[in-house]
């Protein structure tokens, strides 16, 4: 029986979907949650990115391409993080699409059901062109809950107006797929949006301080400043959605008002992928 919810994250190129990915990871860590984050990005890696000072990542390139992989070989492939509750699987800086062999739909198929054994979350990272990507097709096929993430931008409109005959195929659910409209500044139209991207379910600001996060390498980190607390109460929205408890209206959030300059780090707890002890592993490596 497959415990885990798989989620996938799509959208438009640059509208946040990594970004996205990584909060949703770190406030599911802060409920206790195991996660597993899947980035599908062959072209321009993004684990160097979000992780830019550690030097112990592995690749998931090869056991995509092993038929029946074990699940010893798939833990073998996680990059750790600070949280112990979060687990990576990723491709490493320097893989390009000729650096593994080719993937069947089956192994990936196969993979995907045992990564859902592993932990409470997946989710999965899909890139934009999604039709050149086997692991982000696929994973919009699988997955429990989709994410649609877009701009209010003519360039995210055209990218709707292009590749959503692509998900038109009824195994893609595409109807069910909870809509994002991210990076929102106040002078764009919103209205226009919903004819390209259809009803808008949450909104994202755009927030500087989220921005100089992804650039100095702190995604993984929770600040409480007062932009970003404006961020976290529309991210809400899709917590809400995953955990099945959606609202009609943005949360609360009075003590926005106040600012307040801490940073978090993201829970240290139990490692959920403490079968071959990563934490121990980390340290032998770096001796």
């Amino acid at each position: 029986m497959n415990k885990g919810t798989m989620i996938a994250v799509c959208g438009s190129k640059g509208c946040g979907k990594t970004t996205t990915s990584v909060k949703l990871a770190v406030k599911l860590a802060e409920l206790k949650k195991e996660v597993i984050l899947v980035l599908t990005d062959i072209t321009a890696p993004d684990i160097n990115v979000l992780l830019p000072a550690e030097k112990n990542i592995n690749s998931m390139g090869n056991i995509w391409a092993i038929p029946d992989c074990s699940v010893d070989v798939i833990y073998k492939a996680f990059t750790t993080t600070k949280s112990n509750y979060i687990g990576i699987l990723s491709y490493k800086n320097g893989e390009n699409v000729f650096s593994n062999p080719d993937y069947t739909k089956e192994n990936i198929m196969d993979i995907f059901m045992k990564i859902k054994n592993m932990a409470d979350y997946i989710i999965v990272d899909c890139v934009d062109a999604f039709a050149y990507n086997v692991l982000s097709t696929v994973a919009l096929e699988l997955s429990d809950k989709v994410i649609r993430m877009g701009e209010a931008t003519l360039k995210s409109f055209s990218y709707f107006d292009s590749n959503m005959k692509l998900l038109m195929d009824s195994r893609y659910k595409s109807s069910q797929h909870f809509k994002v409209l991210s990076k929102i500044k106040s002078y764009q139209a919103k209205d226009i949006a919903v004819s390209h991207l259809g009803e808008i379910q949450a909104e994202l600001p755009y927030v500087e301080a989220l921005e100089k996060e992804m650039l100095e390498g702190e995604l993984f980190s929770l600040s409480d400043t007062k932009p970003m607390k404006s961020y976290y109460a529309g991210l809400q929205f899709l917590m809400d959605y995953i955990n099945n408890t959606v609202t009609n209206t943005l949360p609360e959030a009075e003590d926005a008002k106040k600012e307040d300059t801490t940073r978090k780090e993201p829970p240290v707890l139990k490692n959920p992928f403490s079968k071959l002890n990563f934490n121990r592993k980390r340290k032998e490596d770096s001796e």
